[in-house]
């Protein structure tokens, strides 16, 4: 996936959270007349085989908490304070369940397993009254619901919904908001996002119920859709009081009028109080005239572009709001300098694959960042064999007024490979971290 989470198995989410305190860890005394702990490596105290974890890969380190009760205590809390992206439990991600044909499978697990199931996706056209008796059980632990088929045997709220009492994101597609929407009369006093999808043309007629949606549940501080929706429905929109911290709009369609179109509704929308703060991901950028049209939009603080036109022309102009850059590709844009420039109050920039003088240009240009992630690097002056030169890396920022300290994170092998060759991988104004050791999502959701 795109944001690099890991799937760690042989632990659940639930037991970590109630794992021991770090000061009652610390606190662990070796037992040394147990024949088991004749290892030098039991000997040591938890800063000192914390210390030696940073040298191990998360391979390495799931095969060392297997060993004993005491190494899997304290690689299960230093997995959990240092590499928040890194999920030890049940088969999925988040961690979570993907209903497909196998959600008969919930009902073989043990109950600690079920208790750490937090994320439900359900990759069916109908949700069967067989799927719903399977997931009772998980219900209740279920934080994130995201809903793709088009149909549900009974009522969703009912079904499903009612007995989601943490719920805190919910997506769904057009369809269940057309058909049986009296799932969107409740209340659901613990959700914070909500998203829908798009899986066919629709008519203004859509958002009516959703407008009560947001009306009955003042707490949702974040939702997304795509532009489409949104421009459909924009009179919904324009005439409601709706007031949410966090817009997210995926625009994917081709025609500069369209672009023109939607920037206008957001700014009415932003002027009217209804967002403070826009993620826009773009999913095609024919020209440099449609940059500039999408820079204009007021409230942008993330911006993502996936494709690009006119490669070698094409620059971000000046965006002092915008405080999260991501791109799919550097070859979306030739001179980094600048955007590095124009985008003087980023914070963070995340790049699929990058050239090692890009990240130098964010390092040395970018006083205010802060945080640069990285999936695939090639090689460059300071990059070789696998190793990037911190030290050269350091003294660019160095030369900057006013810098921060930046952290770069990449792949593991990158990682560790840097700290076997250097021994150092934080410096003065510059760190190296693995691209575990941050949750960041950056995809649309």
């Amino acid at each position: 996936m795109s944001d690099d989470r890991i799937d760690v198995e042989g632990n659940t989410r639930s037991n970590m959270e109630n794992m021991a305190s770090p000061s009652q860890i610390k606190n662990v005394t070796p037992d040394l007349s147990d024949d088991r702990l004749s290892s030098p490596i039991l000997m040591l105290d938890v800063d000192g085989l914390e210390e030696l974890f940073e040298w191990l890969s998360l391979v390495d380190l799931r095969s060392l908490r297997q060993t004993c009760k005491r190494l899997k205590q304290v690689i299960d809390y230093f997995i959990k304070t240092n590499y928040p992206a890194v999920r030890i439990g049940f088969r999925c991600i988040m961690p979570g369940v993907c209903i497909g044909d196998e959600f008969h499978q919930i009902q073989q697990l043990d109950p600690i397993s079920v208790n750490m199931i937090k994320k439900v996706r359900f990759c069916v056209n109908i949700i069967t009254h067989k799927c719903i008796n399977s997931l009772r059980q998980i219900l209740s632990h279920v934080e994130h619901i995201e809903n793709n088929a088009i149909e549900v045997d009974g009522d969703f709220y009912e079904s499903i919904l009612k007995g989601c009492s943490s719920l805190k994101y919910l997506y769904v597609n057009d369809e269940m908001v057309v058909g049986k929407n009296g799932w969107l009369c409740r209340q659901y006093p613990t959700i914070e996002h909500f998203a829908i999808g798009e899986d066919e043309p629709g008519s203004s007629e859509k958002f009516t119920m959703v407008k009560t949606f947001f009306e009955l549940n003042p707490n949702i501080q974040t939702f997304s859709t795509s532009s489409y929706l949104l421009q459909v429905n924009r009179n919904y929109f324009l005439g409601s009081n709706i007031k949410i911290d966090r817009l997210k709009i995926r625009e994917s369609s081709y025609p500069l009028e369209t672009m023109i179109e939607l920037r206008d509704i957001l700014n009415q929308l932003y002027d009217q109080g209804s967002y403070k703060r826009l993620h826009l991901f773009i999913e095609y950028v024919s020209d440099q005239t449609n940059l500039i049209r999408i820079s204009s939009t007021r409230g942008m603080e993330k911006l993502y572009v996936h494709y690009a036109a006119v490669i070698a022309e094409l620059t971000l102009p000046p965006m002092p709001d915008l405080r999260e850059l991501c791109l799919s590709r550097d070859e979306l844009f030739q001179n980094f300098e600048s955007i590095a420039k124009n985008l003087m109050n980023v914070e963070r920039v995340y790049v699929e694959k990058a050239r090692i003088e890009d990240i130098v240009t964010f390092v040395h240009f970018a006083p205010k960042i802060k945080e640069i992630k990285v999936r695939w690097i090639q090689d460059g002056t300071n990059f070789k064999d696998g190793v990037i030169d911190l030290p050269a890396l350091n003294k660019e920022r160095k030369r900057l007024p006013g810098a921060c300290k930046v952290t770069v994170y990449v792949k593991e092998n990158i990682f560790l490979s840097t700290k076997w060759a250097t021994a150092k991988t934080e410096l003065s104004l510059v760190r190296l971290k693995r691209t575990a050791a941050v949750d960041w999502v950056h995809r649309f959701e």
